[in-house]
């Protein structure tokens, strides 16, 4: 299953009162950590978990400038241990991406949400 056919929306997982029986995710049977029902899960953690929000700071906040690059999703590379070139934009399709912003010299350049996902996100990762 590719990325587009694994989209949780496109999969209607959790939709309606109450869901179909083959639309609920539980993290009592532990469903909601098994992939595809993944891609919904990280961005609904709190309805499965308890949580807590912890709000950013109103002071000293920084504000990105904003520079959007159309051109990024049209760069072609040469994956490792590959032979095929492929663009950026088939690169996150790929690799299941429901994410991404990229930084150049304190810029946004590039800024993508997929699936689930929304601009004020839904999961944090650090690498």
């Amino acid at each position: 299953m590719n990325a587009k056919n694994s989209d949780p929306k496109k999969l209607g997982w959790m939709q309606g009162f109450p869901p179909s029986n083959d639309k609920i995710i539980s993290a009592v049977d532990g469903s909601f950590f098994k992939f595809p029902a993944l891609r919904y899960s990280v961005c609904h953690m709190r309805q499965f978990m308890p949580t807590t929000v912890v709000q950013a700071s109103t002071n000293d906040r920084f504000n990105f400038d904003v520079n959007l690059d159309n051109q990024i999703d049209n760069l072609t590379f040469i994956p490792l241990n590959d032979s095929k070139k492929m663009t950026w934009q088939e690169s996150l399709d790929k690799n299941y991406t429901d994410g991404i912003l990229i930084l150049h010299k304190g810029k946004i350049v590039y800024e993508n949400y997929y699936g689930e996902l929304e601009t004020d996100g839904c999961m944090l990762l650090c690498l």
